[in-house]
């Protein structure tokens, strides 16, 4: 009875000891997972930042663009009344060309 209380003792004993291996690796493991899982959200956050980063550039640019061309937009509606006026100089400049010729023989 002796030796059978022994050998539970012992088989007792492996046992604890493969679950104390057994827990050992497993801690080692979620230790990985978990430093693996920190760099892989640390480097996401860093690309989320790059990336807002350079959509909030293009955005500017973008802007930047639209307001240039509503400028432009506000200065070629001009563009009719200056050609109408130039039209008009060069009518008169060929008036006045015509009577100094009337009054100037050449």
């Amino acid at each position: 009875m002796l030796e059978v209380l022994n050998d539970a003792e012992r088989s007792a004993l492996r046992a604890a000891d493969a679950v104390n291996s057994l827990l050992d690796a497993l801690r080692a493991h979620l230790k990985e997972v978990a430093s693996n899982t920190v760099a892989h959200v640390e480097l996401e956050r860093d690309a989320s930042k790059r990336l807002q980063g350079a959509a909030m550039e293009a955005a500017n640019r973008g802007m930047r663009f639209i307001n240039a061309c509503m400028r432009m937009n506000e200065e070629m509606q001009q563009l009719p009344q200056l050609t109408a006026q130039v039209k008009e100089l060069g009518r008169k400049v060929d008036e006045f060309e015509s009577q100094l010729n009337r009054l100037v023989p050449r």
